[in-house]
């Protein structure tokens, strides 16, 4: 019971010590990172707010990250027992990881949905090609859409109100019009999130990295105390 106390003690202490200094240094280059960007998301008028960079390098994103990758270092540095080994699979699970949140991230937070009749009596015997109706390129015009919003997914309407795959009929050409128009369809809709979402999936994405962590670190104390 003493040896494992101590392990535990132990494994809190190399532990603690580099999460303290992580949560500290990290804070540091977010915050920092985050002063530079402010000039260029003003020139570029938030546009870009949910890209990769600036949304998992600033805020607490990126602290949580860090704090994740070195519990999941730990834990596989102690199973593996090899330096070398311990390095390439946790670099390994960290750009898994990495890649998993950013499929995550748009859903971490409600989304919005609008729609709108975009098509005109005589759409379908236009010859305008269909590509000026593309869902993507009209988040302007739209209600409540603005010109920083994140369209995450889009298509078209139906007039039975249900969701209809824009590519569904082919290139956007004046060919696909007769498939349209089989299918009813009346309009367009896109779900998305405004500028005032990023704090709001900052702390959602957060608070899962950390919820990681703490089942990493559990599991890494139940290691160094019952099999280390």
């Amino acid at each position: 019971m003493h040896a494992a106390a101590s392990r535990t003690r132990w494994i809190a202490f190399k532990l603690g010590v580099p999460a303290l200094v992580v949560i500290v240094g990290t804070s540091a280059l977010s915050a920092l990172y985050m002063w530079w960007w402010r000039p260029a998301d003003t020139l570029l008028r938030g546009a870009y707010w949910y890209q990769s960079p600036p949304f998992n390098d600033i805020g607490t994103v990126p602290v949580a990250l860090s704090l994740l990758g070195l519990v999941v270092g730990t834990a596989v540095g102690m199973v593996l027992r090899s330096t070398v080994t311990a390095m390439v699979v946790t670099g390994a699970v960290s750009v898994v990881g990495w890649l998993g949140l950013n499929l995550l991230r748009p859903y971490l937070w409600p989304l919005r949905e609008v729609t709108a009749p975009q098509f005109t009596g005589d759409f379908y015997g236009s010859s305008s090609p269909l590509g000026l109706f593309l869902p993507n390129f009209w988040p302007l015009d739209l209600p409540n859409k603005s010109y920083n919003s994140w369209t995450v997914d889009y298509g078209y309407l139906m007039s039975t109100g249900q969701h209809f795959v824009s590519g569904a009929c082919g290139d956007l050409t004046e060919a696909s019009a007769p498939c349209l128009k089989e299918h009813g369809v009346v309009g367009v809709w896109a779900q998305y999130h405004v500028a005032a979402d990023f704090w709001p999936l900052q702390f959602a994405a957060t608070g899962l990295l950390l919820a990681v962590a703490a089942v990493v670190t559990v599991f890494t104390v139940w290691w160094a105390r019952n099999r280390a």
